[in-house]
Formats: structure tokens, C-alpha cells, sequence
């Protein structure tokens, strides 16, 4: 499950606080966390879209898929969403949320079955519950959870004793600024780890590199995943 689109989250967490629609947006625009020369949210839906589009072959790629060009990402089945994209319409749908003690927010819902082979995508303005690990407010961030299903089956690189069965969530600061370090970082990562003389496997996403050749970051990260699936 992802809630990806840092703007949203911080519009969302800025009116759950009382901030007016329009100042909550104009600090979005300050803070660069918009497109240039939007007028309201619909931007952003867009580009959680794209994302998901991304993800979707990105776990393509790794159930060695061959990704399509576009998935289709279909709506989520939820009766409750916000009337348009506007801003008022948006901060009144999420406050009705928040009063009958519910998160209402964009989603986005991934789901792989490694033996079938098949991807689902679904995507849409959606309610969550409590219990939820992503219905709390991530000013700025994006936010994901994975949860294995019963009978899912792991690779790990370590022996592990036996399944937790639990949800694993990761968090990180969006915006522009923010996203292009990330990219540079990514970069520079990719650049030096096809230099290394040491590296035997390289692929486009760093973390899988680095989790082929045991490198220590990639360690620290399967650890902590296995740790909670």
C-alpha cells in the first residue's frame, strides 16, 4: 500500500489542523512541493498515477516480467471520495473523515502472487481505519507498507526461524528539492557501484546491486524487513 504524494499528505495534515484550503495550499507552493503554476491538487494525481505506473513494473522487472509500456491501474472500490480535485471540496471530504474517526486519503494498492505471475494495481481516494499503519498524517512524506499474505514465500539471503506476520512501513520526506538529491544520490551510488572491481552483478536499482553483492546497507535493510514479515 502507498501514499506517495508528499503534497497530499502535508494538504492533508495542514487542514486536519485548521488551516484554511487556500493557506494550506499556498504553503505547498512556497515550500515546493507543487507543479509549476497549479491551481489546485488534480497535479498530484496525477503524479501518484505515474508512480504507481513505475512501481507496477518495477515488480515486474523483479518477477522477471516483461513490464508493459502502461498498466492498467484500476479504481479503488470505495463509494467514499471527494467530489473533484478542488480545494475546499478536498480539505471538507478529508475533515468528515477525521469526524467519524477515519483517515481519508489518496491510495494506491499493489498486489503480487510471485507463483501466478500476476500484478494488480489499483489506485483512488479511499478511507482507513484506525488500525491502519498509513491513517495517521505524514506532513511532507511518503509513506508505504508491505504486508506478505499467508502462504507468500521469501528468498532471504539469511536463514530465518519463523514468520512474523506482521506490516512493514517506511517513510520518507517528498518535494522537489528533496527529490532531486535523492536522484543525484541515486546516481552517484549507480556510478560508483559499477566502478567497483568488487561488484560481480549490477542492475539499475542500487539496492538490488547491493543485495546481490552483500554489501552492508542492503544487509541492514532485508534484516529489518525480514525482522517484521
Amino acid at each position: 500500500m502507498k501514499r506517495d504524494n508528499s503534497a497530499l499528505n502535508l494538504f492533508f495534515e495542514r487542514v486536519g489542523k485548521g488551516v484554511k484550503p487556500q493557506a494550506a495550499f499556498s504553503y505547498l507552493q512556497k515550500n515546493g512541493n507543487l507543479e509549476p503554476g497549479a491551481t489546485d491538487l488534480s497535479a498530484e494525481v496525477v503524479d501518484q498515477e505515474r508512480k504507481a505506473n513505475i512501481s507496477t513494473n518495477i515488480c515486474s522487472i523483479l518477477l522477471r516480467r516483461r513490464p508493459d509500456r502502461r498498466h492498467a491501474i484500476t479504481s479503488l472500490s470505495d463509494s467514499h471520495h471527494p467530489e473533484s480535485s478542488d480545494l475546499v471540496d478536498l480539505s471538507n471530504w478529508h475533515l468528515e473523515g477525521r469526524k467519524k474517526r477515519v483517515y481519508r486519503a489518496l491510495l494506491t494498492s499493489i498486489k503480487v502472487d510471485g507463483d501466478a505471475g500476476i500484478i494488480s494495481c489499483s489506485m483512488g481516494f479511499t478511507e482507513l481505519h484506525s488500525y491502519d499503519l498509513l491513517a495517521v498524517d505524514f506532513p511532507g512524506k511518503n509513506a508505504i507498507t508491505v504486508e506478505a499474505s499467508e502462504n507468500a514465500r521469501f528468498s532471504w539471503f539469511f536463514a530465518k526461524k519463523s514468520p512474523v506476520g506482521g506490516t512493514f512501513r517506511s517513510m520518507g520526506y517528498g518535494g522537489a528539492a528533496k527529490t532531486a538529491l535523492k536522484l543525484i544520490w541515486e546516481a552517484n551510488r549507480s556510478l560508483a557501484l559499477s566502478n567497483s572491481p568488487k561488484i560481480k552483478f549490477h542492475s539499475p536499482l542500487p539496492i538490488l546491486t547491493e543485495r546481490i553483492n552483500r554489501e552492508r546497507r542492503a544487509i541492514m535493510l532485508e534484516r529489518k524487513i525480514a525482522s517484521v514479515l
